[in-house]
């Protein structure tokens, strides 16, 4: 049975109503790759290496700044630009500034109104599908990616205490979707800064850019190596694995 729904009802029973339900209930939060691999010492960046090919992106040129800006183009009608930020104080107002300037380039969002999303449904088993989200559910149990990013819901003791617990290892996540898109925001506890904004523009119709976000890491102090990216293509993996990988060659993971 094909129905049509609005997202934000559907993620709100899927994920976050299980407190409703009889039974203990826990909901987990993953970035998927990240928590895989230990953290090392951040290093302190003079100048960016900006190699002529990383995975599938190419360098398309860099400023005369003293190697503090470089910018690539990649399939799929990706952009990625590369950038040395010097910090004085406190990073948050960085970070905010990088996700002012990107919510300028993409017209979604998780704002409000928005297109209808297509539901999939078989008695107790549900399916959503939308630029940068999915939600597959059966009976009490929900499994929902946003992103790159994974929130599972189980019904682990029937009969017990009804409660929710969310846990994202030493990460800090906030998640907001509706039919309007997706926002994701990941920032790893401790005195580095460990930083992943994404957002998503839910309509299929949009000409321009779908997603855009940063990655953004640095020691203690900064300066921060981030690398901005733009997709006119809502796959999550292929925008921003080749940027990460960026970061990683200039300031460590």
């Amino acid at each position: 049975m094909r129905l049509r729904t609005p997202l934000l009802p559907l993620l709100a029973v899927a994920v976050f109503g299980v407190a409703a339900c009889d039974g203990q209930r826990s909901v987990s939060i993953s970035t998927g790759d990240s928590g895989d691999k230990p953290r090392g010492v951040l290093k302190v960046v003079e100048t960016l290496q900006c190699p002529e090919v990383q995975g599938e992106l190419t360098r398309k040129g860099a400023a005369t700044d003293g190697g503090t800006t470089c910018w690539y183009v990649g399939p799929r009608g990706s952009s990625v630009q590369l950038r040395l930020i010097r910090l004085d104080g406190d990073p948050t107002s960085v970070l905010e500034g990088l996700e002012s300037e990107l919510r300028r380039d993409i017209s979604g969002g998780p704002t409000g109104e928005g297109p209808q999303v297509a539901v999939n449904a078989d008695g107790d088993r549900a399916s959503v599908r939308l630029p940068g989200v999915s939600v597959d559910a059966e009976g009490e149990n929900a499994d929902v990616r946003i992103g790159g990013f994974r929130i599972e819901a189980k019904n682990d003791s029937p009969g017990a205490t009804a409660g929710a617990a969310a846990s994202a290892s030493d990460d800090s996540v906030s998640v907001r979707a509706d039919e309007g898109g997706a926002e994701v925001r990941v920032r790893a506890q401790g005195d580095a800064t460990r930083a992943k904004w994404i957002l998503t523009d839910g309509d299929d119709a949009a000409t321009g850019w779908r997603l855009v976000g940063y990655e953004a890491r640095g020691p203690q102090g900064g300066p921060l190596v981030a690398a901005l990216v733009r997709s006119k293509n809502d796959d999550k993996e292929a925008a921003f694995e080749d940027a990460e990988a960026l970061v990683s060659l200039n300031v460590g993971d």
